[in-house]
């Protein structure tokens, strides 16, 4: 067991999330998508509706908070490590992509019905998924649950 997993941290971050950090190889500008399977998370899904004037606009807000994890790294080291190290660590950086439980799903962005949008297309209307759009390291002394706070549309 990891041993940041000691921590207490609140019952209800019970879920399972799949989180997809993109790679593009500076030389070959090919893409990569890595996946990585994370428990215990909190994820918060809330539809707001804001009237300005007359004029009525809906917004879909998401909110995700993952445990501080050993196998996390600032995305400014992740894009310097080896592939295969890459495939053992998470990283959060802006239209990485995540889905809200557990999927298998590869991401290939050079096969049709495999690209990010097509997997971003099959769990969005079920509104299963985000494109992370802010994040932030919530870590530290002092902190009675670290956790990296992950926002997205």
């Amino acid at each position: 067991m990891n041993k940041l997993n000691n921590l207490a941290y609140p019952i209800w971050w019970e879920n399972t999330i799949t989180l997809y950090n993109r790679y593009q190889d500076p030389v070959t500008d090919l893409i990569t998508w890595y996946r990585t399977v994370i428990t215990d998370c909190f994820v918060k899904r809330a539809n707001n509706r804001i009237i300005i004037g007359g004029t009525s606009i809906e917004t879909g807000n998401k909110l995700v908070r993952i445990r501080e994890a050993e196998n996390y790294v600032t995305y400014s080291k992740w894009i310097e490590l080896p592939n295969d190290e890459k495939a053992k660590k998470f990283t959060l950086h802006l239209g990485d992509l995540v889905i809200f439980y557990e999927v298998t799903d590869s991401i290939d962005e050079y096969s049709a019905g495999h690209r990010a949008s097509d997997i971003l297309a099959k769990y969005k209307d079920m509104n299963e998924c985000m494109l992370i759009t802010n994040y932030q390291e919530n870590i530290g002394s002092g902190r009675v649950d670290p956790h990296y706070y992950v926002l997205g549309t």
